[in-house]
């Protein structure tokens, strides 16, 4: 007789319980042939076992993940009214979905409504909802604070502003309102083709603190603190 069942309790699968089973433990059964009690026709018995076992914690993880798009799809649609409500004159609004990732490996999804203006600011929509607005004299000094709001909480923004060898030349603050720049290197020179949108996503591994961007753009250019967008921070 053969007998496949889901219980509470861990087995090694060399049926040394056999045949005195704990009824308290067995939850349910794919395969009971003697008597026949249950035989699935498609003969998965094995496969279906392990799929009533894995829905004990993949079920819950479902809901939970669920839950969490539609709290960022309630947070969406919020700020869609939020951005449509009082747009400067002559602004361009757009948004950008992207990842946040903690200092613990987990990550949150975050939205990022930038206002490219006379008087830019970008608003940060969390993924509980939580919003609030950073404006500055340009969208990198926007995105500086965002970055500095997320860090407060432990966690770095994954976009190419972030990067620490990425910054905005002099002339692209003004020419693309800071939303444009330029990664960090002598050789070869770079060109137009070089520059980076600061809001496109990058990888976990290549972003850093604004510290570590301060830090290395200081090396690199021999700046002070008075040189970096914002003053020091």
């Amino acid at each position: 007789m053969n007998l496949v069942a889901v219980s509470t309790a861990p087995d090694t699968g060399l049926g040394e319980r056999w045949p005195e089973f704990d009824h308290h433990e067995i939850v349910a059964a794919t395969l009971v042939q003697q008597p026949r009690y249950v035989d699935v026709v498609d003969e998965r018995w094995d496969e279906n076992a392990h799929f009533i076992a894995g829905a004990r914690e993949d079920i819950p993880r479902l809901i939970a993940e669920i839950q969490r798009l539609r709290r960022l799809l309630e947070a969406n649609d919020r700020a869609v009214h939020s951005f449509s409500r009082t747009p400067t004159p002559g602004a361009v609004l757009d948004e950008h979905h992207l990842t946040a990732v903690h200092n613990d490996g987990s990550q949150e999804s975050v939205i990022l409504g930038v206002e490219d203006s006379g008087t830019p600011s970008i608003t940060l929509i969390r993924a509980d909802g939580t919003t609030t607005t950073h404006p500055g004299t340009n969208l990198f000094e926007c995105l500086i604070k965002v970055r500095c709001a997320l860090e407060a909480d432990g966690f770095l923004l994954c976009c190419q502003g972030a990067r620490p060898t990425v910054f905005p030349s002099g002339m692209e603050r003004q020419m693309s309102n800071g939303r444009l720049a330029y990664p960090l290197r002598r050789d070869p020179p770079l060109t137009g083709a070089d520059l980076v949108d600061i809001f496109l996503p990058a990888k976990p591994s290549t972003v850093g603190t604004v510290k570590d961007q301060r830090s290395t753009v200081m090396r690199f250019f021999g700046f002070t603190d008075k040189a970096w967008p914002g003053g020091s921070r």
